[in-house]
């Protein structure tokens, strides 16, 4: 099994105003945006699109994974890290078997 498709971000354009905004209209400004908070943002107003699609031998989808569930799962993740101790800084590592479930 192998991951086959990879959602991306919406291109950043420039606006008649010089503002930046994305492919969807928000603003954007790359310099101030972090991983969390664009996942936060998408999984807020994209719940239900798919992120990333996992196929077997024969290319038929098996499972996806939405912005929605990779945020719920993320924030899972996050409390299981604070409920152990791990602070800002810390490093880490994070094991999981292939596929999209964690």
């Amino acid at each position: 099994s192998k991951v086959t498709e990879v959602a991306t971000a919406p291109e950043i354009v420039d606006t008649d105003d010089g503002a930046k905004k994305d492919g969807v209209g928000r603003n954007a400004d790359p310099d101030h945006e972090t991983l969390v908070g664009r996942l936060q943002q998408n999984a807020k107003s994209h719940p239900n699109y798919i992120v990333a699609k996992w196929v077997d031998k024969s290319c038929n989808i098996v499972d996806t994974l939405t912005y929605g569930l990779l945020w719920k799962k993320s924030k899972l993740v996050a409390e299981l890290l604070a409920n152990n101790d791990v602070q800002r800084g810390d490093r880490v590592m994070i094991a999981y078997p292939f596929g999209l479930a964690f």
